[in-house]
């Protein structure tokens, strides 16, 4: 049986994605796993509240560049949180 690492400090990828519809698995993650995500990265939504974008979300940090999310919240995963065109 082959044992992935649980991962605490999770940084979500939705760059120019972020939303209710358009990023679903960073929305179940920021929803079901709210203690392990640190950020998201969206160079499109940089510096804005998250609820903006995601209704009730929580207070959590929208990154322009990946530089600057791991010097801030040291994140120990890069989670793509959308799903790409064709699934």
């Amino acid at each position: 049986m082959i044992t992935l690492p649980r991962y605490r400090r999770m940084l979500l990828l939705t760059e120019g994605r972020l939303g209710v519809f358009s990023s679903k698995t960073a929305a179940s993650l920021l929803r079901y796993r709210l203690d392990d995500v640190v950020g998201v990265l969206d160079s499109t939504c940089a510096g804005q509240s998250l609820s903006r974008f995601l209704p009730a979300a929580p207070r959590r940090p929208i990154f322009a560049r990946f530089d600057e999310a791991r010097a801030a919240v040291a994140p120990d995963a890069l989670i793509v949180g959308v799903a790409p065109v064709g699934g």
